[in-house]
């Protein structure tokens, strides 16, 4: 994802130079190169230059306003709903502290102050092994 106009051009150069690769390689297959390694040499850059073609029209899409953006307001229920999946997988604080490697008592002071304490990273963490996590119903 580009998030700056100094990653936007270094993305748009990037994109210049691998098309120019691209063009290089198709008219000037390297002598007694094997023809599948050619052909993965080919769809490699073609799948970087796709890569570039997509963040750069995002970013632009986004810039220009054509993008539709994922609603803010559904970060305030971020707390609550990881409580939510706790609940709904049966999980005391003290079993998803264990899943996460952390003790019992921080996950309290988490829920408790509604994750206000958490970094970001710590709340990704928590959503992945709730999201993830599975009733091994044979332990």
């Amino acid at each position: 994802m580009i998030k700056n106009e100094k990653q936007y051009k270094i993305t748009r150069r990037l994109l210049v130079n691998w098309e120019e690769n691209l063009r290089l390689l198709r008219s000037n297959p390297v002598p007694n190169t094997p023809k599948w390694v050619y052909q993965e040499q080919l769809h490699s850059i073609e799948q970087e230059i796709h890569s570039l073609k997509k963040q750069i029209k995002e970013y632009e899409e986004t810039k220009a306003g054509k993008k539709k953006l994922p609603d803010l307001r559904l970060l305030e229920n971020i707390p609550e709903s990881l409580v939510k999946w706790r609940i709904a997988h049966n999980l005391t604080q003290k079993e998803l502290a264990k899943q996460l490697g952390m003790h019992e008592n921080q996950l309290q002071r988490y829920e408790n102050a509604n994750y206000a304490g958490a970094s970001l990273a710590t709340i990704l963490q928590i959503a992945r092994v709730l999201q993830d996590y599975r009733v091994n119903k044979n332990a």
